[in-house]
């Protein structure tokens, strides 16, 4: 039952650190496309 537990720890840190990454991500986009096209 623990080791159920860790792995759905583990796999909730890894959306949240792809979550994260997909935001900075957009973030890194945003002003290129308002530079592209004010």
């Amino acid at each position: 039952m623990l080791r159920h537990e860790l792995q759905d720890l583990t796999a909730a840190r890894l959306l949240a650190q792809q979550d994260t990454a997909a935001t900075i991500a957009a973030d890194d986009v945003k002003p290129a496309i308002s530079e592209v096209d004010p």
